[in-house]
């Protein structure tokens, strides 16, 4: 399996011991006995820069030991800034970086390896999704010196990200890419995605690209932008969630007829209850950069003493960056219910309707689905029989759709139908 990132360098000297989880300790030489200082996620507001300018580490890093949760990455940096609004992990002003990438164990790092060595004085961490994609960019041949490591979660889709600024801009010399799935990047020689070109992809042959001089492209790395590979068919298993009908109905919507039956024969008459966008279920999904979003949701309710909530899904064909960890749509549905009600002969009548109503509360879910791509991405096989039927070659990825339910339906519809003779009536009233 390829790994999605390549790991630094690690030191000469394996760390003696084990450390706890959050926490990333410096080292000012090439030895554990040198002076150093500790630094723990639990000290710092994720995805904010601190510094430690000043301390006895400040300028001085030679070797790091870290034990960070798998998911969870923090940079050190050259230099403390401030990022652009709505771009925490820009490091345009850093200078150097070094990404300590988690995996819960303890692992090392030899900074002057990467051409980092008694520069650093600041850091920001976060949690990321590997599985939305990753590159590497390198100022040395074969993935060598220093490096920056572009976590897609982090940044929108389809759009031109400035280099300007970046230790790494106009200096990488290879370029490392097996995080990569249905995802393609870019690069660009001019700043604003102009000049030269160059593309990788997650469904390439190759994971990386040691030598840029092989591409004419060493040293031109000045903006790039990333964008999703389409799925041209999805098929989404549907699924039911299954739960108790609420005791206590949430609110009720009622309806009432009333009338005479004057006549010496049983009559019918219909009671109904209608409501306009009475009912509603939202339906979340996990973000995936690689199956789109949610375009639709439908359902059924069963009514009885389980209600059964049947969901479908469709996603599109395309994905629209939200910069948020779940996408959602909520749909709404009318109500309307009738119901036939016997009226005896030679009576007044009154029938009401009532529907009880209730919450569904936010509730998980787990379904299979499919995804058809054109390019053979990673993890997906050759489909034979879609490809006869859509008329291209094209490659199943199967994968597991996650999320929630929530919404509020009809549980239950109650009627009750009063009569009272005619001729009891006639004798009240003389």
């Amino acid at each position: 399996m390829t790994a999605p990132y390549l790991l630094p360098p690690t030191t000469s000297v394996a760390y003696p011991s084990s450390l706890p989880s959050g926490t990333v300790k410096l080292y000012a030489d090439q030895n554990w006995s040198s002076d150093s200082l500790t630094i723990t996620t639990s000290g710092a507001i994720e995805g904010v820069q601190s510094s430690f300018a000043g301390t006895n580490l400040n300028d001085r890093t030679t070797w790091v030991a870290f034990n960070l949760p798998e998911g969870v990455v923090l940079t050190l940096l050259e230099h403390k800034t401030t990022p652009p609004a709505g771009q925490p992990y820009s490091f345009n002003g850093c200078g150097r970086c070094v990404d300590l990438i988690g995996n819960g164990k303890t692992q090392t790092v030899d900074v002057e390896k990467l051409g980092a060595n008694d520069c650093l004085s600041a850091y920001i961490w976060r949690t990321v999704d590997l599985n939305t994609g990753v590159f590497q960019l390198f100022d040395g041949l074969n993935y060598a010196d220093n490096r920056n490591t572009f976590f897609l979660c982090e940044w929108p889709m389809a759009t031109v990200l400035s280099l300007a600024g970046w230790y790494i801009c106009d200096r990488a010399a290879s370029i490392y890419f097996g995080g990569l799935t249905a995802q393609q990047v870019a690069l660009y020689d001019g700043g604003q995605g102009d000049g030269e070109t160059m593309s990788v992809a997650g469904w390439l042959s190759m994971d990386g690209i040691p030598d840029l001089r092989s591409y004419s492209f060493v040293d031109k790395e000045a903006s790039w932008r990333w964008d999703l590979l389409p799925p041209v068919h999805s098929e989404v298993e549907p699924f039911t969630i299954t739960s108790p009908v609420p005791t206590n109905p949430s609110s009720t919507i009622s309806s009432s007829i009333s009338g005479t039956n004057q006549g010496a024969a049983t009559i019918t008459d219909t009671v109904s209850v209608t409501s306009g966008k009475s009912q509603s279920l939202t339906l979340s999904v996990t973000d995936s950069y690689t199956i789109g979003y949610v375009q639709e949701v439908r359902f059924t309710y069963g009514i009885g003493l389980t209600g059964e909530v049947e969901v479908g899904c469709t996603f599109s064909m395309s994905y629209t960056y939200t910069g948020t960890k779940e996408t959602s749509v909520t749909n709404y549905y009318d109500l309307s219910v009738s119901q036939t009600v016997e009226i005896p002969a030679d009576c007044r009548y009154s029938s009401t309707m009532t529907i009880l109503m209730a919450e569904i509360p936010p509730t998980s879910y787990s379904t299979p689905a499919v995804f058809y791509y054109t390019q053979p991405v990673p993890g997906s096989t050759y489909d034979a029989a879609m490809t006869a039927e859509l008329g291209k070659t094209v490659y199943a990825l199967r994968q597991t759709v996650t999320g929630y339910v929530n919404g509020g339906v009809s549980v239950d519809v109650r009627s009750s139908t009063e009569t009272q003779p005619l001729s009891v009536t006639a004798l009240a009233d003389a």
